[in-house]
């Protein structure tokens, strides 16, 4: 299905999802009306899981050049971009937000907020969007944490875990758009809920610590650099230097972006591809810890099994 979507098709999915929408510009023209224009071309769908959680899985490219607004009530709002080209966002005045594939970005409406998206012609984008209003969800003890979790206005970035894609692409892939669709979509949902609460409560240095746009994209490529290079030794010192800046301030902002001190990051992101590779490409331990960094595979073995409560031997493979 690759249908024609137009300004009803979003207007009528954020009066289902309790926001204001409007179009900015259509090609460089201000104030396009019309519910019959075309904005996009690809699948949009949106589904209202039992907990109360909203999701929309979106591939979509544009046949405009086109600015859209929406103005969030309190909300949490979980962006994830798996594939295509960046997305480009501005929540409030100044809080600028650019997405890449496998990136996304908890965004906390502690108020009405307004976030802006801009999109070129021919650009394309491969999307989740979970949202959780506090007085939706039906768990008590869930919704106060979500209610907690929106103290300030704030957008966060998120890192895509394996699972996350991998459970966001059933979704793309299911065939179902009844009872089996609302269950991937569910379990999609409370996956990316998880991590995006967890990384918002997290993230009280992002209060305190300031940021400026190109803060968050030098920390983005500290965050990059260390994924792509698992198997290296890092120093705070010399991904102070890469970044550009002082060891106490890397520290600061790096915790205030991302979630995670640098070491616990690093130690997460090793664990979590160690395991990876043992379960789906036939690693031995040794290889694992070597392949992620660890000088004997007996540390690794002890820090994998304190994160995921079993041995490195006892992962199931696939």
């Amino acid at each position: 299905m690759n249908d024609l979507q137009t300004l009803r098709t979003l207007a009528d999915i954020a009066d289902r999802w309790g926001y204001r929408f409007d179009v900015q510009s259509v090609d460089g023209r201000p104030n396009a009306t019309g519910h019959d224009l075309c904005l996009l071309q690809g699948v949009i769908m949106t589904v209202e899981s039992p907990t109360g959680l909203r999701v929309c899985a979106s591939d979509l490219t544009s046949i405009r050049d086109c600015e859209r607004a929406a103005t969030l009530s309190p909300s949490l709002t979980i962006i994830m971009l798996l594939e295509g080209d960046p997305l480009s966002y501005t929540l409030g005045a100044r809080n600028h937000i650019t997405l890449t594939p496998g990136n996304g970005v908890v965004i906390a409406a502690a108020e009405q907020t307004s976030l802006r998206q801009v999109s070129s012609r021919g650009s394309r984008c491969r999307s989740v969007v979970v949202q959780a209003c506090p007085s939706d969800v039906a768990d008590v003890e869930l919704a106060g944490r979500i209610t907690a979790a929106l103290r300030t206005t704030a957008a966060i970035p998120l890192l895509a875990s394996c699972r996350v894609q991998s459970l966001a692409n059933d979704l793309f892939a299911s065939r179902d758009s009844g009872a089996i669709c609302r269950l991937l979509a569910e379990s999609c949902a409370l996956e990316l809920l998880a991590i995006g609460l967890g990384t918002a409560e997290r993230s009280e240095a992002w209060v305190t610590c300031a940021l400026r746009p190109q803060d968050v994209t030098k920390m983005l490529r500290v965050r990059d650099k260390i994924i792509s290079e698992l198997d290296r030794p890092h120093r705070l010192s010399d991904l102070a230097q890469f970044a550009g800046m002082s060891v106490t301030t890397l520290k600061c902002k790096f915790q205030a972006v991302v979630g995670q001190s640098v070491f616990a990051f690093l130690r997460d992101q090793r664990l979590d591809r160690g395991r990876q590779g043992l379960e789906r490409e036939g690693w031995t331990v040794g290889q694992a810890a070597y392949f992620v960094g660890y000088r004997h595979a007996t540390n690794f073995a002890t820090a994998f099994r304190k994160r995921f409560g079993v041995s490195p031997t006892a992962a199931p493979r696939h």
